[in-house]
């Protein structure tokens, strides 16, 4: 099943709203889309009631994966965040596998900030991220000192949308509406 048509698909729906009967499959492979539901536990809860009991179930999904997908990138989670969603499953083990190995990360991360860089700022700001090295990095990191590393200037004239891929994190500014 898939959101859209793609090579493979045998049924374009909703995971929000699946449209199987209850208790209809003995098994359920959900691999990297849990990131792109606008209710994560809504879909867990439809996969709950379409597995038979005693079914299983296995899930992959982002933690730190730079944002894909625009505007489908709703959650990246941590194991306790994947562990709320599927509470009412009896979870044999949430494990890092092979194709989520840390390194995977930095280097999507990596990547992404070098084009975001090249693209936005500079050949020579490319260029001088992928000469940093990774000690210089974790030692400015260390240091508590990270905005004192030449890249930091490059790195705040990105775009808000290049930086948005790629952030730490977010700041919400926002106001209760008047009635």
């Amino acid at each position: 099943m898939e959101f859209a048509l793609f090579r493979n698909t045998d049924v374009i729906a909703d995971a929000h709203a699946l449209p199987f009967r209850t208790e209809s499959f003995a098994g359920v492979v959900c691999m990297n889309a849990f990131e792109h539901y606008a209710d994560p536990n809504k879909v867990a809860s439809e996969l709950l009631r379409v597995l038979k009991p005693g079914g299983w179930i296995v899930v992959q999904t982002a933690f730190l994966q730079p944002e894909h997908e625009y505007p489908w990138h709703f959650y990246n989670t941590t194991s306790e965040g994947l562990r709320l969603w599927f509470k009412d499953f009896a979870i044999e083990s949430i494990h890092v596998s092979n194709n989520f190995n840390p390194l995977y990360a930095l280097a999507w991360l990596a990547a992404e900030c070098e084009a975001a860089l090249k693209d936005d700022v500079s050949a020579e700001a490319s260029a001088q991220f992928r000469s940093t090295s990774l000690r210089e990095l974790v030692d400015s990191w260390h240091r508590s000192r990270i905005e004192d590393n030449a890249l930091w200037k490059h790195f705040r004239s990105l775009t808000q949308q290049r930086q948005r891929a790629i952030a730490a994190g977010f700041e919400l500014i926002a106001n209760k509406p008047s009635s």
